[in-house]
């Protein structure tokens, strides 16, 4: 989007112009990279072996019962949840439920349930 420059990770990681011309195809990378055909995508991360965590007895479970947030942030969830040790990507519903990792296959940070949802994918600019 517009302000994609100014998002956490910056034009690198967010931004579909930066990221259609950084040479890393999604067979081979993690996101941020390009599938076939030059369409960006978020590409949910490979599964470690061993550490799920389906229940979140490792982590803290967000209020909403969906989220579980890693284990080292003070506030899981709330108005100061970016702010907490681990910041958005591990303390707040948001950067978790993006993140793709359900704790039936990650440990915390992971959403409760489920399996990973499919990659997102933007059309290049």
């Amino acid at each position: 989007g517009v302000n994609c420059g100014s998002s956490t990770g910056g034009a690198a990681n967010c931004c579909a112009s930066a990221i259609s011309t950084n040479g890393r195809s999604c067979d081979l990378f993690n996101a941020p990279c390009t599938v076939q055909g030059g369409v960006t995508a978020t590409k949910p991360p490979s599964p470690p072996t061993g550490g799920a965590d389906p229940t979140c007895a490792n982590g803290i479970m967000h209020p909403n019962g969906v989220a579980c947030c890693a284990a080292t942030c003070e506030d899981c969830g709330g108005v100061n949840c970016s702010t907490s040790t681990g910041g958005a990507a591990s303390c707040c519903n948001s950067g978790i439920s993006v993140s793709g990792r359900s704790c039936s296959l990650f440990p915390a940070p992971c959403n409760i349930g489920g399996t990973a949802p499919p990659p997102t994918t933007t059309p290049p600019p």
